[in-house]
């Protein structure tokens, strides 16, 4: 027997009926979630390994990715400029009636 489930069944022998049924009630409920997580990180750890595998693919993926943002985030900007080129031009027109 386990050093754990020695101490456990000494704290059990200590416990009420009651007691000691609130406490499996409480581990079980414990062993659940913990089945869960350990589920949940072998999904993960599946995934990771998926990934690994297919490495090449993946990384020239995420470049594709990468260059497409680039490209939609210089015509953002390209489009931005010519606005506030505009801005500056009134605002220079402006400027040249109010002191001229």
């Amino acid at each position: 027997m386990s050093r754990r489930k020695e101490k456990e069944n000494e704290l059990l022998s200590f416990l009420n009926e009651e007691e000691r049924k609130a406490y499996e009630e409480f581990e079980a409920k414990l062993k659940a979630k913990r089945d869960v997580a350990v589920k949940r990180q072998k999904q993960e750890m599946a995934f990771w390994k998926k990934v690994d595998e297919r490495e090449e693919e993946v990384y020239q993926h995420i470049l594709e990715n990468r260059k497409k943002r680039q490209v939609e985030q210089s015509v953002q900007v390209q489009s931005v400029n010519p606005i506030e080129q505009n801005a500056g031009n009134v605002a220079t027109y402006y400027s040249e009636q109010n002191n001229g």
